[in-house]
């Protein structure tokens, strides 16, 4: 095929990418037609251009204007190929959000020290939001809130930056999808030991980001990331909290939960706004988009974030991911409660396990575990109960 022969010669660099449009251009002038589809064509092309930006990456910033990455202009918004702080070059449009639209960009600093892998991961705010200083508050509360969360389960921020009126957060790029994506199109994963490991990651960063007083406030399957090797990690602390608290827990960091002596029972729910519910100078707050389906009722009712708001949430996504349905069919709290529903059982948990889950879906907040460290304590425990009483009936059957 022409375009795979093409883009075979681009890649490995015996001619550049510029010379394999114009000939591709040449064959279809000349009557040369593909053997193959348009949408094959474009994707070629779009991976010629993806070439062609790494590597001006590499190139010196001295390179004339026709062949160096396009740097930014006061009021112009970012598009592929943009260079930021004469550092970024913005290469591949991961995701769009409400608040922001997230890139991958290669890292010039990364090219220049040698890593493997140059890229990482830009959240830049949307256009309207990039001039409000309580929008702008919101992204540094984000970075400060993920800075201080070094844990394999919660996804790395590595800066806040802003090229003049375009702020931006630099992370970690993650090979992999996220969790929305993977439910939809994976039809193997659920209730799989993928699924399990998901469920103990979650739990584990969770109850990290707990044990520091933060509470998450908007967990959902489209901000929980599945990596290639596996691994769950937590994305987008953009609307999290502080809870204050002048008591803490002995911690165990060997499953980065808090000790059962010590289940967080006397937490205060103080809550300082963090990123998202940022007060500013003049009294204003940023508007916050919940959720219903993954949302506590008391927090729809008007309260704020709180650690057991995410214990809520945390039951919907195992139901999610064990079970593949959401406990209430993806009605809110509020309309669950009053329509007096309860949680459907999950087979593949043992009833001590499950009561932990049904616990965590209680509409009374107070019944809910206290942090996710708890959570993960007496999930751990049942599922350890299960399998203990499991194998001494298979023990009194063969007798």
């Amino acid at each position: 095929m022409l375009a795979q022969c093409l883009q075979d010669l681009v890649n490995s660099h015996r001619i550049p990418y510029k010379l394999a449009v114009d000939l591709f251009d040449t064959a279809l002038a000349e009557g040369a037609a593909p053997p193959f589809p348009a949408a094959d064509l474009d994707a070629a092309l779009a991976a010629f251009h993806g070439a062609r930006l790494r590597r001006h990456a590499r190139t010196d910033t001295r390179m004339s204007d026709s062949l160096a990455p396009a740097r930014m202009h006061a009021q112009e918004p970012p598009t592929i190929g943009h260079l930021l702080r004469d550092r970024f070059v913005l290469d591949t449009v991961l995701g769009r959000g409400g608040m922001g639209t997230v890139y991958r960009a290669v890292d010039r600093r990364r090219l220049e020290a040698g890593a493997p892998q140059p890229y990482v991961a830009l959240k830049l705010l949307n256009g309207p939001l990039a001039n409000r200083p309580e929008a702008l508050a919101a992204l540094g509360a984000e970075t400060r809130s993920a800075q201080e969360l070094a844990h394999p389960n919660i996804v790395t921020v590595h800066d806040c930056d802003r090229d003049g009126p375009h702020p931006f957060i630099v992370m970690e790029w993650l090979r992999g999808s996220s969790l929305k994506t993977v439910l939809h199109g994976d039809a193997d994963f659920v209730g799989s030991q993928r699924a399990y490991r998901a469920v103990v990651d979650l739990c584990a960063g969770l109850a990290y980001a707990h044990y520091h007083g933060v509470a998450h406030a908007d967990l959902k399957p489209g901000n929980l990331f599945l990596c290639e090797n596996g691994r769950l990690k937590i994305l987008d602390f953009g609307i999290s909290s502080k809870v204050l608290s002048d008591q803490r827990e002995p911690f165990d960091r060997s499953n980065f939960a808090p000790n059962k002596e010590s289940p967080g029972e006397n937490r205060s729910a103080q809550i300082r706004p963090g990123s998202m519910k940022a007060a500013t100078e003049d009294g204003g707050d940023v508007v916050v988009v919940l959720t219903p389906a993954f949302t506590s009722p008391e927090r729809i009712c008007g309260r704020g974030p709180s650690l057991r708001d995410d214990i809520y949430a945390l039951g919907c996504l195992v139901h999610l991911m064990l079970n593949g349905r959401h406990p209430f069919n993806r009605m809110s709290a509020v309309e669950a409660r009053e329509r007096r529903l309860v949680p459907p059982a999950l087979p593949s948990l043992g009833a001590s396990a499950r009561r932990v889950v049904d616990l965590a879906l209680s509409f009374d907040e107070n019944l809910r575990p206290a942090d996710a460290g708890a959570f993960l304590d007496a999930f751990s425990s049942g599922a350890r109960r299960d399998v203990l009483q499991r194998t001494e009936q298979r023990l009194t059957d063969h007798r």
